[in-house]
């Protein structure tokens, strides 16, 4: 689940990523020039004179002038709000634009009767074009209606509000699933081990079984599609299940997903998705997030529509589009064909899956993850050489930093399976090697970080512009570092935090210049920006907890698993030995398996002996010459 929510995270960053920033065409809207008034108000002639500064290009010294004018203006109604527009885009043209959201939101504020409000809503737009996260912009945005957007920029417009309303509903979601997480208890148990029950989520519920059968029994379309091929059982395929691994609590209730409480801002985002327009370049990004949506809201079949729909636009547009918007659609449709892998996974449907998964491009960032995911669709089928032929890859030494725990237990099963059980102890052996120190470093810093300024301290060293800490536990260090560095919202509130810092550094230095006669509403600004800093300072720490939290959970728990691999491993070690020596067959006997055939003159059969070539990785199968299957 902590995996599934942390690409849902990641794809949610991409997909905000594409086609931002200098990408627009559209240019900001110019100044105004409608200035009213008695020539004799030296308000309105200071004013005049600081537009024109402005224009021309003296943006500290136009900043300056109307900073001042600011504090002689504010009770003077229309030429306060027209007085603080100008400040507002004097700070955008000089780049701060944490400041200048701030002063746009106070002209919006003043509702749309305001000759200025339609263009402070672009200019929050930009704004948000500008910065590496557009949440702020977006908080500010949502507070108004949908058709007071200009209409050119509606489309964008509608796009970030929905991903808004479903970014907050999925954080939520996301909070009131981490209370039912309680510490795994494996670690006191000692009873054995099945690997047909619950060690990997095999084991259906009964309480989940029956909110499956409530679900096809109320679904109104009758029709239900199969799950075609030999390999595939050719049973029913049922949504019934959570797609994203959500799990039954250990109470027996199901924590809240698309359901309850956070419903209606899901409905209000597939309303909004459903408004932008299929010519607009964001409609694809509207439909692939209109399919996580749908997956929230447990209606995968739909969701199936919506990330094919993806890949059918993308595709058509594929020669069409401008060179510097080729590569985004490429990700999107790569991230249309990882979530529809996904979806057939979680439907049992392990054939599908795979063939999603490799429509992945070795060059996609998401190449290793899908090649990772499709060991497990591997393993479901019972190939197990391909499974192992993937995890060859993922453990290369070209992803030494790539974090994959989970991999080492999944090849530790697949060799106990086929009766390797000296493979499976190394195996066992080396992820215990490395991971319970990895566990015993978690809870030491759990231990002496108690406050949120104490996380985010421990969030400064983890960034990207960092050095690694120095000593004798570099390795642990690094590894944490890349934990964290992992999770999108760690790295969302990074990438904020950098930017704030650097704004409030260079407007300090703005606000020490001669030409800030009256230092006042500077002084406010600041304060504002500051206030702003600690909030995402304290975001940023508590997103470090949770994460740094997760994973230490998901540590035990894999670290539980491994135990109960070794103990069940020394059972039919045991076993086996105890039937060698009454001559009774109590264990499946060993088969030696000929070296594979290939029949392909593409492909051979190498033995390997620890080297890697690049252009190979990703083909490997590994032939299991000793088995029992």
């Amino acid at each position: 689940m902590c995996r599934m929510a942390r690409h849902i995270l990641l794809l949610l960053g991409l997909i905000g990523a594409m086609g931002g920033g200098d990408s627009f065409a559209a240019a900001p809207p110019r100044a105004t020039r409608a200035l009213r008034g008695s020539a004799s108000d030296g308000a309105r002639r200071l004013l005049v004179q600081a537009v024109a500064d402005l224009e021309a290009g003296r943006r500290e010294q136009a900043a300056a002038q109307l900073a001042e004018l600011v504090t002689l203006t504010r009770t003077r109604g229309s030429l306060a709000v027209e007085v603080r527009y100008n400040f507002a885009k004097a700070l955008y043209r000089l780049g701060y634009f944490h400041a200048a959201l701030a002063e746009f939101e106070a002209v919006l504020e003043q509702g749309s009767a305001s000759k200025f409000y339609r263009a402070s809503l672009e200019w929050c737009l930009f704004i948000g074009r500008k910065l590496s996260d557009d949440t702020l912009v977006n908080k500010v945005l949502v507070k108004y209606k949908e058709d007071q957007f200009p209409a050119q920029y509606r489309d964008e417009f509608l796009f970030k509000l929905a991903r808004h309303h479903y970014t907050q509903a999925f954080f939520a979601a996301s909070m009131q699933r981490a209370k039912f997480q309680a510490p795994p208890s494996a670690l006191e148990d000692d009873d054995g081990i099945s690997f047909e029950e619950d060690l990997f989520g095999d084991r259906e519920d009964k309480w989940l079984r029956r909110q499956s059968q409530r679900q096809r029994a109320s679904r109104e379309t009758p029709s239900k599609a199969r799950r075609p091929g030999r390999n595939d059982g050719g049973e029913e395929l049922s949504f019934g299940e959570d797609l994203f691994g959500e799990e039954v609590s250990s109470s027996g209730q199901r924590p809240s997903g698309g359901r309850g409480r956070n419903k209606q801002p899901y409905v209000l985002a597939q309303r909004l998705l459903d408004r932008v327009s299929v010519a607009s370049s964001f409609y694809p990004r509207a439909q692939f997030l209109k399919g996580l949506l749908l997956v929230q809201r447990k209606q995968e079949n739909e969701a199936l529509k919506a990330f094919k729909t993806v890949i059918e636009v993308t595709g058509q547009a594929e020669n069409e589009a401008p060179e510097t918007e080729d590569r985004s659609r490429e990700q999107l449709r790569e991230l249309a064909f990882f979530q529809l892998a996904r979806l057939h996974f979680g439907a049992r449907q392990p054939s599908f899956s795979i063939f999603y998964y490799r429509r992945v491009d070795q060059d996609s960032l998401q190449w290793l993850d899908a090649l990772y995911e499709a060991s497990w669709a591997e393993y479901r089928l019972g190939t197990y050489e391909r499974a192992l032929g993937n995890l060859l890859t993922v453990h290369a030494p070209f992803f030494e930093d790539v974090y994959f725990p989970e991999s080492l237990i999944l090849k530790a099963v697949i060799y106990y399976e086929n009766c390797r059980y000296r493979d499976a102890e190394q195996i066992i052996e080396a992820f215990m090697t490395k991971y319970e120190p990895l566990l015993v470093r978690l809870n030491e810093v759990f231990e002496k970080k108690k406050s949120l300024g104490d996380w985010y301290q421990y969030f400064s060293m983890a960034r990207v512009d960092r050095e690694p800490a120095s000593g004798s536990d570099d390795s642990l260090n690094q590894m944490i570092q890349r934990i964290m560095l992992s999770d999108p919202e760690v790295r969302r509130l990074s990438g904020a935090e950098l930017e704030l810092t650097d704004e409030l550094r260079n407007l300090r230095r703005l606000a020490r210049e001669p030409m800030f006669t009256t230092k006042v509403y500077m002084a406010r600004v600041i304060e504002r920006l500051e206030q702003l800093h600690r909030l995402l300072s304290d975001s940023a720490g508590g997103a470090v907890a949770r994460k740094l939290r997760t994973e230490r959970i998901s540590i035990k728990t894999l670290i539980a698993q491994a135990l109960r691999i070794q103990v069940e491993t020394a059972k039919a070690e045991e076993g086996r030995l105890e039937a060698s020596l009454n001559q009774r067959n109590q264990r499946p006997r060993r088969i030696k398996k000929a070296p594979m055939n290939w029949g392909d003159d593409e492909k051979l059969v190498w033995p390997f002996k620890g080297e890697y070539w690049r252009d190979e990785l990703g083909t490997y199968e590994l032939s299991l010459v000793r088995t029992c299957r």
